[in-house]
């Protein structure tokens, strides 16, 4: 009886609020049955009931597709993005003398480069090749330009590595752990690479 009573109030609850729109609803209805006949409206209510399981099967489709070229366009904007530049590319006709940025910078990239052509020799009196140089800063002020001067200036020796371009959003990632993993895998893949 308590549910009986418990539906009773939530039917008048549902009434009281929606009268209006209960009505346009029951006008609506009404107008379908007269203009189309009972039959044709209970045939067209089986024919969008019949038709819900194919239409959820092509909304599923939709959706399927939808993730998936979500998914494929930003692998394709978050992958690692990297150039590279060797000693013997016809493009460079840079050198040291060319930089007019900072000095102690170039002295710094000029003993980099001294160290990297005499590694053989470096290394035999107890010194530790050094793995590179990360060069950081505002655009315009020649980091650029230093890597390919230092790229340019290397002898083929095996130190000689390629200069690494890498975009910021190489270093960007989905989650911020695998920042860590591609500025490793990046490193990794440029002192591995053949020269």
């Amino acid at each position: 009886m308590n549910r009986l009573r418990g539906f009773g109030s939530h039917l008048a609850f549902v009434w009281d609020k929606n009268l209006l729109r209960l009505l346009i609803v029951l006008m609506v209805v009404t107008a379908l049955i007269t203009a189309n006949g009972t039959v044709a409206f209970l045939q067209t209510i089986v024919g969008v009931i019949s038709a819900a399981p194919a239409f959820a099967l092509q909304l599923s489709f939709a959706a399927t597709y939808i993730i998936f070229q979500f998914g494929i366009l930003f692998w394709f904007l978050s992958r690692p993005r990297k150039y590279t530049v060797t000693p013997d590319d016809p493009q460079i006709g840079l050198s040291f003398e060319n930089y007019r940025g900072q000095p102690d910078l170039l002295e710094h990239a000029k003993t980099t480069v001294g160290i990297l052509r005499g590694v053989k020799e470096f290394e035999l009196r107890g010194g530790e090749m050094p793995k590179g140089m990360l060069l950081s800063g505002r655009p315009g002020t020649g980091k650029t330009f230093l890597a390919v001067a230092a790229a340019s200036r290397r002898s083929k020796t095996r130190a000689c590595k390629p200069r690494l371009a890498a975009s910021g959003s190489t270093l960007a990632a989905v989650r911020p752990a695998n920042i860590g993993f591609k500025s490793r895998l990046t490193a990794s893949r440029a002192i591995n690479s053949p020269v």
